[in-house]
């Protein structure tokens, strides 16, 4: 009896954590729009470079846009651009640099 109740906690839990981690899709989405690597403008590349070059350096050494995958970068972005307080139309400037000048 215990090892069946066991089994049920283990796979209750198993099935929330599933059910509540996140979705992933091939298009790059905010809270407005779905952003594809083609929808950036140029304007928002070279803003975003601008962005990156003044803030990402405050806090640690700034990696080559080709050091990371666009999977690693679309990871890794999200978690930064919260960390250094940037609001939504610079973290957009940011992804639109770094997403289109990752090599691959």
């Amino acid at each position: 009896m215990r090892t069946v109740l066991t089994l049920l906690t283990l796979s209750a839990a198993i099935a929330v954590f599933v059910n509540c981690s996140p979705k992933t899709t091939g298009a790059i989405t905010n809270s407005t729009q779905t952003e594809t690597i083609e929808s950036y403008s140029d304007e928002q590349k070279v803003a975003g470079k601008a962005i990156w070059l003044a803030n990402c350096e405050k806090c640690h050494k700034l990696y080559a846009t080709t050091s990371y995958s666009l999977n690693q970068w679309k990871n890794i972005l999200p978690k930064m651009t919260k960390r250094a307080k940037l609001d939504e139309a610079q973290a957009l400037a940011v992804r639109a640099y770094i997403y289109t000048n990752t090599g691959g």
